[in-house]
């Protein structure tokens, strides 16, 4: 017998002739050593010997006829030993009680479940056993692999505790078969079976490197996790949450519709994949939600944020529901772009939020129309604020050369490996107002080729000393000799796709795209005066948003003072100031003037 059991029938329950006995060959004539079998069997686990707990075990082929008399051959045990060890009835066991709070001593239900395949977390007891590779093929034979371990852990063996504590992925197929991975691992990582070390971590990020040896890094957690489904509730620290619908959906989870228990109000929980590649990310962002947390968010524009909570192993952000993004809107409106005026309310409140952020040293990296929503277009038109701070990160953990922001809202010295700082933020929020103004991107969000292509059509080409110094510049540029000092030269497609392997893809647009940015005061027909000098400060504003150089680049405090923010934006009559723009402004309501305006000029 290789297996000790000397941990698992301990002093608690035996007297102490027996616990004297070496238990390797537990209760069959041919496996037991001499001393044993001087025992008369036939009393050795009988009522007067054990208590009432072990008379329950469930013995039900373990010990048979011809080992064992009549009286033992009534307790159903459910099996605990294996081929090697047993002869072939023992075989069919069912062991779905292994590690039963009725059934197993005091000691060993202190044992730290965590470390269950760790050396160092186990007490001596259990140390005596080899744990570490206990449902392993090679440490036990093959019949053992193929046993169902559906009732290995489930609610009727285990007790209250421990259910509490979703463990979806423990045992992955890298160490045992398909069966197990069938298996609802509910229980075995909680609080109070954790020692000290292990309880201080945050979960979901339980299995980390400081704490678990490197194969037990390699478990994926998601492998068990259930699917939450509409009807479901979802039990915050707070309050229930019952899901109505599931509104997102990305690389990062779900987003469901909730609606609150206790307040009855809607609102969006965003369910995160139980992933190990995710949960550095998990941690980041609500490390941040928690940074900012500290603002206003009705007057810093940024989405409230109320809960963390973890569900079947997943961990889940309970936010405030809001309504459509900017992307919807123009999507919704056929692609017809915003009134200049709405614009100029938009982009206060998105300044207002970067200035709040940058007050804190936060970066969002992400911004983009997708990213902003209005609060409720009905009864708050135009009541934007700022979400998703899955990509945000502190000013003093950047480094050179990170890749953040997506494609077509990437700022220069991001897509040139230039130092980064906040300002790629007011380079992102000078794109939405773009796509805004033209119901188009400006640059290319297809292919970082065509992106820096756009910008060079639109702004010009970086200054020498930023592509000299940038770590990416190589991708899209080729120095040249010339005849005062070395230049550089925006690479040709076929050049770009060699040197990087990489495709250059044209995106086709729907609008004749300006040659600079002094081109988009006359895209659209003039109309009325103010307009039109409204159109100018927007431009303005646009031109230091999108400056080339990070560092000249205007900030959100001094944006927050340009014209085109500061200005009334009053050329529109009164009336139809406070219609509902979007779809209202019909013939009755419009005087002649503004009815000879093309709308896409002016009109929303």
């Amino acid at each position: 017998m290789e297996i000790q059991l000397s941990g698992l029938l301990m002093e608690y329950y035996l007297p102490a002739p027996i616990v004297k006995i070496h238990l390797s060959g537990l209760l069959m004539k041919d496996y037991l050593p001499a001393s044993i079998t001087k025992i008369q069997l036939s009393g050795l686990l009988m009522k007067d010997y054990l208590p009432a707990p072990i008379m329950k075990i469930q013995l039900s082929g373990l010990l048979v006829k011809d080992y064992l008399p009549a009286p033992i051959m009534k307790i159903q045990l459910s099996g605990l030993l294996v081929k090697d060890y047993l002869p072939a009835p023992i075989m069919e066991i069912q062991l779905s009680g292994l590690l039963v709070k009725d059934y197993l001593p005091a000691p060993i239900m202190k044992f730290q479940l965590s470390g269950l395949l760790m050396k160092d977390y186990l007490p001596a007891p259990i140390m005596d056993i080899q744990l570490s590779g206990l449902l392993m093929d090679y440490y036990l034979p093959a019949p053992i692999m193929k046993f169902q371990l559906s009732g290995l852990l489930m609610k009727d063996y285990l007790p209250a505790p421990i259910m509490d504590i979703q463990l979806s992925g423990l045992l992955m197929d890298y160490y045992l078969p398909a069966p197990i991975m069938k298996i609802q691992l509910s229980g075995v990582l909680m609080k109070d079976y954790l020692p000290a070390p292990i309880v201080n971590i945050q979960l979901p990020g339980l299995l980390v490197k400081d704490y678990l040896p490197a194969p037990i890094m390699e478990i994926q957690l998601s492998a068990l996790t259930p699917e939450v489904q509409a009807g479901q509730t979802l039990f915050g620290s707070s309050s229930g949450y019952s899901v109505l619908e599931f509104i997102g959906e990305g690389c990062y989870g779900k987003v469901a519709k909730c609606r609150n228990l206790a307040t009855k109000e809607s609102v969006a929980v965003k369910i995160l994949k139980q992933d190990v590649d995710f949960i550095p990310d998990t941690e980041k962002e609500v490390s941040i939600l928690e940074v900012i947390s500290v603002l206003n968010p009705d007057h810093t524009n940024m989405v409230k944020f109320f809960e963390r909570f973890e569900h079947m192993g997943q961990t889940c952000l309970a936010f405030e529901m809001l309504d459509r993004s900017l992307y919807d809107l123009l999507y919704e409106r056929d692609w017809k772009p915003l009134a200049l005026n709405k614009i100029g309310i938009i982009a206060k409140q998105l300044l207002v939020a970067l200035d709040a952020l940058k007050g804190l040293g936060i970066l969002h990296t992400d911004i983009k129309p997708d990213n902003i929503m209005f609060v409720n277009i009905q009864e708050q038109p135009f009541k934007i604020k700022l979400i998703d701070f899955g990509e945000a990160i502190p000013a003093s953990k950047v480094q050179l050369g990170m890749g953040l922001q997506p494609t077509g809202f990437r700022a220069p010295e991001v897509a040139l490996g230039l130092p980064i700082t906040e300002a790629i933020d007011v380079w992102g929020v000078g794109c939405v107002l773009a796509f805004l103004y033209l119901a188009d991107h400006l640059f290319s969000t297809k292919c970082d080729y065509q992106m820096i292509k756009c910008m060079i059509e639109v702004l010009g080409q970086p200054e020498y000393h930023l592509l000299r110094l940038g770590i990416y510049t190589q991708h899209f540029f080729i120095e040249e000799e010339a005849a005062d000092r070395p230049t550089w030269r925006l690479m040709m497609p076929e050049e770009y796709e060699a040197a990087n392997h990489v495709k250059a893809e044209e995106q086709q647009s729907f609008i004749d795209f300006p040659s600079s940015l002094d081109d988009l005061v006359n895209i659209y027909p003039k109309g009325e005066a103010a307009e039109f000098e409204d159109r100018k400060a927007f431009v303005d504003l646009i031109k230091q948003l999108l400056h080339l150089d990070g560092d000249q680049r205007i900030s959100p405090h001094r944006a927050l003072q340009n014209p085109f923010i500061t200005k009334s934006h009053d050329y529109l009559p009164a009336p139809i100031m406070e219609i509902q723009l979007s779809g209202l402004l019909v013939k009755d309501y419009l005087p002649a003037p503004i009815m000879e305006i093309q709308p896409p000029g002016l009109l929303m």
